[in-house]
């Protein structure tokens, strides 16, 4: 998540430099620029005007977005009378048709409708498939599998492995292991303490 930040200009690098060769958009804050007394038409034309679009491609920018939303004459109501699905629609249309080559996304989205998360996975694979570069932060194996054909594994802001997807997947899962082997056995050793300390108290009671 840090990473994606610094690679959208959110954060600075502590240490050395990030070069972007591209146009940048992000899927996290989603909710950034809806206003929720505004319309949602009047949302979608407010973020057109905001990210300097011309007046062509603002009308084409529109059309797009109502058409992935379906929100019918919801779109003529404010905002904040949505429910958080045609909210959550409204917020991922408007930012995933801006015209760009790099693509942030924090997590997959896995919340509203059946038909949305159908719906944003086909476009993302389709923004995958036109060979524009997507970047996921995620656990999720299933997702590295199915669009990521890179794979960066961090460990305490460190990059411990960088190659092909197949590869850092058998990294995250000997990772994965460890960690848990390594909690189970940080409970182990914090119920033998208080195990011991009971022990301790009884006996100074005795």
């Amino acid at each position: 998540t840090s990473l994606l930040r610094c690679l959208a200009g959110i954060y600075r690098p502590t240490n050395g430099r990030i070069i972007v060769s591209g146009k940048i958009n992000t899927l996290f804050n989603l909710g950034v620029g809806i206003f929720p007394d505004q319309t949602g038409l009047e949302n979608i034309h407010m973020r057109a005007v905001m990210e300097g679009l011309t007046k062509n491609e603002r009308d084409l920018y529109t059309s797009k977005v109502l058409e992935f939303v379906k929100l019918g004459n919801s779109i003529y109501e404010p905002v904040k009378t949505y429910s958080a699905g045609m909210s959550m629609r409204l917020k991922f249309a408007t930012s995933i048709f801006l015209d760009t080559n790099i693509l942030l996304m924090d997590e997959w989205i896995g919340v509203g409708d059946k038909n949305f998360r159908e719906d944003s996975k086909n476009f993302l694979m389709e923004f995958i498939s036109k060979s524009r570069i997507f970047v996921i932060a995620t656990h999720n194996e299933g997702i590295i599998k199915s669009v990521c054909n890179t794979v960066i594994v961090l460990e305490d802001g460190q990059i411990v492995f960088n190659g092909e997807a197949d590869k850092g997947l058998k990294k995250l899962c000997w990772k994965s292991i460890f960690n848990s082997i390594f909690h189970q056995n940080k409970i182990k050793r914090i119920l033998n303490f208080y195990s011991k300390l009971n022990k301790y108290i009884m006996n100074l009671k005795g």
